[in-house]
């Protein structure tokens, strides 16, 4: 702290960055480091260069390009490898990416060496300025130490895209400073031996400020175990960003954390108690987001699928899905209000309203009890009840299938922690009620 305020200093190497909100005491900290180091070549003002990157401040949005970096790794590829083609593809990737080619031809060791650095270029300049290439570039990094001829034609298709999106620009802004979003998604075994790749990004309102594309570490069992994994992944660099802000002078008042499972969700906020068999396995360090959860750290919500910012980063989209996020994540468009205003959201998936929601008991009706083969739940609210259908016990005669779900607690959780809106009496799908429904409101 300097005069008052919070004074930063960030070291890369031989090249620094300083920040304060009074300029003088920027200039007495320059004056202290030239005493250190000698004489240095400063930058100040709205626009300078950094790390090879092109920096410019305006409209309270920061502007970063990169295009001397990519000339600089296209001429490389160009000239080392050559281009196998002269169209310019519209994405980074095809949707083939995680299929490596086992029974291609391995890179002769120049080629080899020529990959790698151009992969290399490639990841300063994803991590920096073009976030739309990290997914592909991710999986490039994968194969540096035994890359073949179709890791090499990825990676010329990546280079042609490069190609036509050269003067592509990063915005980076914010709404507020007291609102922070973070999206975490994992795909399941996408890779070749069976590993999932996970996701994650943060925004305050205008591009993403941070975003993680990462193989993950271990084999899952399922998509849930591989979402439980990739918060333990991406929450560590959630928490850093809040307490740097804290030491900046800003509060996060409203931390949320957006997830498209529900069974990961319940995982997370509930631990070992919604663990099933299943479950079980999953090691206890991956539980460690419930004790962040329970000292109200951050929040968990339920976000769509097609809403998931972080899909972008778990596998190569194509179409109408790559252009949408990939604007949100440069900051071409502003992330939608309804992030921000978390009652939409729940309109969207049929959970809103839930102040008007009725509270209901559940019971279960087993076959002994109700006289016949099959098991029911029964949701009570007075004199009048809904039968919930879990469908075990069913007769395979009949052609009824059985369901795995073991506890039928959990359809009332998908929900909204025991509240349902009760429908005249009638009976309701196990799949209605998980899939978050809206119910007719009998206090309407």
């Amino acid at each position: 702290m300097i005069d008052g305020n919070q004074c930063t200093v960030a070291f890369y190497v031989d090249d620094n960055k300083i920040s304060h909100k009074d300029p003088k005491v920027v200039t007495r900290v320059i004056e202290q480091l030239s005493e250190h180091f000698g004489d240095l070549k400063i930058q100040r003002g709205n626009k300078f260069d950094l790390l090879g990157m092109d920096v410019e401040l305006k409209n309270k949005k920061v502007h970063i390009s990169m295009v001397n970096h990519l000339k600089d790794a296209i001429e490389t590829y160009e000239t080392g490898l050559g281009m196998t083609s002269r169209k310019l593809p519209s994405t980074p990737g095809k949707a083939n990416i995680f299929n490596n080619g086992k029974e291609s031809d391995q890179l002769n060791k120049k080629e080899s060496e020529i990959f790698h650095t151009v992969t290399a270029k490639l990841l300063h300049a994803c991590k920096q300025a073009r976030l739309d290439i990290e997914p592909v570039v991710a999986y490039l990094c994968t194969r540096v130490s035994c890359s073949t001829e179709a890791d090499r034609v990825k990676l010329d298709h990546l280079i042609r895209y490069l190609k036509r999106t050269l003067n592509d620009v990063r915005v980076v802004g914010a709404r507020d400073l007291k609102t922070l979003l973070c999206w975490i998604d994992a795909a399941y075994a996408v890779y070749p031996n069976m590993r999932g790749q996970t996701g994650g990004t943060m925004s305050f309102g205008t591009g993403v400020i941070h975003r993680q594309s990462s193989k993950q570490k271990l084999n899952s069992k399922s998509s849930t175990e591989s979402e439980v994994i990739a918060v333990s992944e991406y929450l560590p660099f959630h928490i850093w960003v809040k307490n740097f802000l804290k030491y900046q002078g800003y509060e996060v008042n409203d931390n949320i954390v957006f997830q498209d499972n529900q069974s990961a969700i319940r995982l997370k906020t509930n631990g070992r108690n919604s663990c099933t068999g299943n479950s079980r396995h999953i090691d206890i360090q991956y539980f460690f987001v419930k004790d962040r959860v329970d000292k109200g750290e951050f929040r968990i919500e339920y976000c769509k699928t097609e809403d998931m910012i972080p899909d972008f980063f778990t596998k190569p989209l194509q179409g109408h899905l790559f252009r949408k996020f990939r604007d949100l994540i440069m900051g071409y468009e502003n992330i939608p209000e309804k992030y921000f205003n978390i009652t939409k959201i729940k309109e969207d998936v049929g959970l809103s309203n839930q102040e008007n929601l009725i509270c209901c008991n559940v019971e279960t009706l087993d076959a002994k009890t109700r006289g016949d083969d099959r098991n029911e739940s029964r949701i009570t609210e007075g004199t009048e009840d809904v039968q919930i259908d879990n469908g075990r016990g069913r007769d395979k005669e009949k052609g009824g299938k059985k369901n795995e779900k073991e506890d039928s607690l959990n359809a009332v959780g998908d929900v909204g922690t025991g509240k349902v809106i009760r429908t005249e009496g009638r009976k309701v799908s196990w799949s209605e009620i998980v899939s978050g429904k809206r119910w007719e409101n009998k206090n309407k």
